[in-house]
């Protein structure tokens, strides 16, 4: 029986992924639902950005989302091109950012798009090894009990 902790990692594009870590973007722009909430790891292309906690996921009209400019930061062409003529998208909300004094290198799957899980331990080491001992520290009070 394994008793490695996991934590779920969210491929988002830059600059996306940087302006939530940030704590500029709250709202991520997705075409479908999720039901993960908690802390997750924040990535793109190999590199972890930072954490962040998702709260919760609502719909959306897409006409009315283009009026929250300030919480997605997505220019209107980009969420016209992203929706491809669906009605509505799905908002994810994200909360409580930690940011990464500068992204780390870390592994997952290769063809993974959305999700993928990671090894919490390994990514607190990963962490600590890049000297970034004060966030590994709060990460770990805050994900070792919780996630």
């Amino acid at each position: 029986m394994s008793t490695e902790k996991k934590i779920r990692g969210l491929i988002i594009r830059e600059p996306y992924v940087r302006l939530i870590v940030e704590g500029k973007k709250t709202w991520e722009l997705r075409r479908f639902n999720t039901k993960i909430r908690g802390y997750v790891a924040l990535m793109y292309r190999g590199k972890l950005y930072g954490f962040a906690r998702l709260n919760d996921v609502f719909k959306m009209k897409v006409d009315k989302l283009k009026k929250y400019y300030s919480k997605h930061l997505t220019e209107n062409v980009a969420i016209d091109k992203y929706a491809n003529d669906k009605a509505e998208l799905y908002i994810w909300i994200f909360s409580d950012p930690i940011k990464l004094p500068k992204p780390i290198d870390i592994s997952y799957p290769k063809g993974a798009q959305v999700w993928v899980k990671l090894n919490l331990n390994e990514i607190l080491r990963k962490i600590r090894s890049e000297g970034f001992i004060d966030i590994a520290v709060k990460l770990e009070n805050l994900l070792m009990k919780v996630n």
